[in-house]
């Protein structure tokens, strides 16, 4: 057994971008220019029209230092790969894929799977369950998995605790599902986002530590070992990441006080009929 890759999972919404809806397109227009000058700076942003409706368009907007995260898979030559999981639908899903692998230049098979609503159990009570993933990747366990979201409900549960990072959402237009109008705050607190250099540190710390490890304490652990349960926090000197919310310990990046609003977006769909329109409107 050869050393085991790092698979990060992540979020889509308030993650790794935030996208502004049709009904929402007016705060985007409203906007000072100057304003999304600055965002855009640190920001990619795709600003898509509506040439019958303009006040009805769409945006999404790339978190800061994306395209370093991604480069870790190249820098690291395959040792750390990414998938994304989202509450949406999987036509959604793939459109943001490809949105990403085309702005960051990306291989086609970058991602290792991209999963949706649909890829989550009905009746589960613990949403973006890893076990899933360990079921069906056998070379992904609780050794070399994370899972990297702003919604407390997807990280909180025993399943997942130990292999996930709750992180401050990426809120230009606030965290609510309705988005909200420009605010100096939310700009400002956007464009100085380093949630992603705090993920890269946390990695480069994860996979020297793994690389520390002999072949046979890393079969030993592959099964029972989490990336983030506190002895290994200790030894990798992570144990300042460590937040306690709501009763429960986890590994947190910034301001995480709207990760368990019950008005942020992202939200699993009820009506699955209009699945195969999503794509149709967002181009």
């Amino acid at each position: 057994m050869s050393k085991p890759p790092l698979l990060i999972i992540l979020d889509i919404d308030e993650t790794i971008l935030q996208f502004i809806h049709k009904n929402a397109y007016h705060y985007w227009l409203e906007t000072p220019e100057q304003e999304k000058r600055k965002l855009e700076t640190k920001c990619r942003i795709f600003d898509h029209i509506n040439e019958i409706k303009p006040r009805e368009g769409n945006c999404v907007i790339f978190r800061p230092h994306i395209e370093k995260l991604f480069a870790l898979t190249k820098i690291t030559r395959g040792r750390i790969r990414f998938a994304l999981w989202t509450y949406s639908e999987q036509d959604y899903c793939d459109y943001i894929a490809d949105l990403a692998k085309e702005t960051f230049h990306l291989p086609k098979d970058f991602f290792e799977f991209q999963y949706s609503a649909s890829h989550i159990d009905d009746n589960n009570e613990d949403p973006k369950d890893l076990h899933k993933i360990f079921q069906q990747y056998k070379q992904y366990n609780k050794f070399n998995t994370l899972l990297v979201d702003d919604r407390h409900g997807n990280v909180c549960h025993p399943n997942n605790q130990y292999n996930s990072i709750l992180i401050q959402g990426f809120e230009p237009f606030g965290h609510t599902k309705s988005r909200e109008q420009f605010n100096e705050y939310n700009f400002h607190r956007s464009i100085n986002d380093t949630v992603f250099l705090e993920i890269i540190t946390i990695c480069k710390k994860i996979l020297k530590d793994i690389d520390g490890c002999s072949q046979e304490e890393i079969e030993d652990a592959f099964t029972i070992e989490s990336i983030f349960q506190p002895k290994c926090m200790d030894r990798r000197k992570l144990k300042h990441y460590v937040q306690t919310i709501r009763g429960i310990e986890l590994c947190t990046i910034g301001n995480v006080q709207h990760a368990t609003s019950i008005a942020k977006g992202g939200t699993k769909k009820v009506k699955r009929t209009k699945k195969q329109t999503r794509r149709k409107r967002l181009v």
